[in-house]
């Protein structure tokens, strides 16, 4: 979906899924819809996606990506604007609560602070 940030018109830009895609096929894919967005008028901004293995690679191969740093990495159509790289909060979560759960002690350390998932199942059992 390409949405005006200033209100306007929405356009589906949509990328046609295929079985099991690499990170460059994704970012070529990308790349190539982005252009057609700024040859119409438009400034592409950024990207959002979930944070599988080919969708994590994606993000790798833009220009001045650095891991667990900087989301904003140099835009590879328009060097004038930055190209935020978005993981949607709904993975995120998930993800989080999936890691969470499948440790053998279910406990996330985060700043000498721990949680635990028996905190969250306590909540939710009212107790």
């Amino acid at each position: 979906m390409v949405k005006c940030l200033n209100g306007g018109p929405h356009f589906v830009a949509r990328l046609i899924p295929v079985a099991n895609p690499t990170g460059e096929f994704i970012y070529e894919q990308v790349f190539n819809l982005a252009n057609v967005v700024m040859e119409s008028g438009g400034i592409v901004l950024g990207s959002v996606c979930d944070n599988c293995p080919s969708n994590l690679h994606y993000m790798s191969l833009f220009p001045g990506f650095k891991k667990d740093e900087d989301w904003a990495v140099q835009n590879p159509i328009n060097s004038a604007f930055p190209w935020y790289l978005i993981v949607d909060p709904p993975h995120l979560l998930k993800t989080t609560r999936n890691s969470w759960i499948t440790e053998k002690q279910q406990i996330i350390s985060f700043k000498n602070k721990d949680a635990k998932w028996s905190h969250l199942t306590s909540l939710s059992n009212g107790s």
